[in-house]
């Protein structure tokens, strides 16, 4: 019922914003001819469900009536027969509380396998935005200093134990919630961030008039032995620098220093096969990781950064002709051509 519950809130949020400024009606009705409607407004049916207010008070909020049998069944069959639309459009032509759509759609089993995948999408891309600060709802210290979170370890904590403490903070039993998460993504949730979030989620997420928008831009080395997201509203003239001095170099660093042990291990006759191929794999991580570094230092050097006058869309074009980006915008079905 989480987003049933955003969207409550938010017209919570705008009915007190109007008390606290005493906004005339009048006014307030030309507020809505240029915004969403106020989902508040809409009654939940209470012959669906009673509303559980024990986690959340503000529910308390949400006017509540009683349908007769005909009408109740009347707006059942209209939710199950648009499963396809979205909370709010349902909620806005039904006039119903988004809350009541939810609670009619979970009863039926109506959510359809990409509408589960969108839901849990929209879920995880909150997080990400949360741990960027760029909403501000959950612990501060879920969130990353200079807009760059990295997969795997590094001088802050991952984005894999970043989103495992939001879906701690945010679930009371967050093991379930893990495991419900990845049936409904269809992949774990480490392979969906690092593989299928860029691309196939997040560029459809902020697309208009057919370019693609995307805020969270992944970066990655060639063969994806170093992968992380930068924030775009954080990026300035030091995010390339902090880059490769607290991110890659350490992790050069890191990668150094355990091959020289391994080709201490693996000197003699006879070397340890799992050494072997353990080695091996250093040493293209290594390769892969210098590669990438190169690269960053060649952006510096180009004075690289963001030209918020020019907005996303142009900026994120002159860093893909460095081809840094994990997926590149020919590829993110965008008009664009390097």
């Amino acid at each position: 019922m989480r987003q049933a519950d955003i969207q409550i809130l938010h017209g919570l949020i705008d009915e007190l914003v109007f008390a606290d400024f005493r906004i005339s009606e009048e006014t307030q009705n030309r507020i809505y001819e240029d915004l969403p409607e106020n989902l508040l407004r809409y009654p939940h049916i209470s012959n669906v469900s009673n509303i559980d207010v024990s986690e959340h008070g503000f529910r308390n909020e949400v006017p509540t009536v009683e349908m007769s049998e005909e009408e109740l069944d009347h707006i059942r069959s209209k939710v199950i027969e648009r499963s396809s639309q979205s909370l709010r459009d349902l909620s806005e032509d039904l006039k119903i509380s988004p809350h009541t759509i939810a609670v009619i759609k979970s009863q039926e089993d109506s959510y359809t396998d990409e509408r589960r995948r969108e839901v849990a999408g929209r879920l995880l891309s909150y997080y990400l935005g949360e741990i960027f600060s760029h909403w501000d709802m959950l612990n501060s210290n879920l969130k990353v200093p200079d807009g760059i979170v990295q997969f795997g370890s590094g001088p802050q904590e991952g984005l894999n134990e970043l989103i495992q403490k939001c879906i701690t903070e945010t679930f009371d039993n967050p093991g379930p919630a893990v495991d419900r998460i990845e049936d409904m993504l269809e992949y774990s949730i480490s392979n969906w961030f690092r593989n299928h979030f860029f691309q196939n989620y997040h560029a459809d997420e902020y697309k208009r008039r057919g370019q693609r928008n995307p805020i969270y831009w992944q970066l990655e080395s060639p063969d994806g032995s170093f992968s992380c997201f930068v924030y775009y509203h954080e990026i300035d003239e030091n995010t390339l620098p902090k880059l490769r001095g607290q991110y890659l170099d350490p992790r050069i660093d890191e990668l150094e220093n355990e091959l020289e042990t391994l080709n201490t291990q693996t000197s003699g006759d006879n070397p340890d096969k799992e050494l072997l191929n353990r080695k091996e794999k250093v040493q293209n991580d290594l390769n892969d990781i210098r590669e990438f570094r190169d690269t960053v230092d060649e952006m510096i050097d180009d004075g690289v950064t963001v030209d918020v006058e020019k907005g996303i869309w142009d900026n994120i074009k002159e860093w893909d002709q460095y081809e840094v980006l994990e997926t590149g915008l020919p590829k993110l079905k965008s008009s664009y051509s390097r």
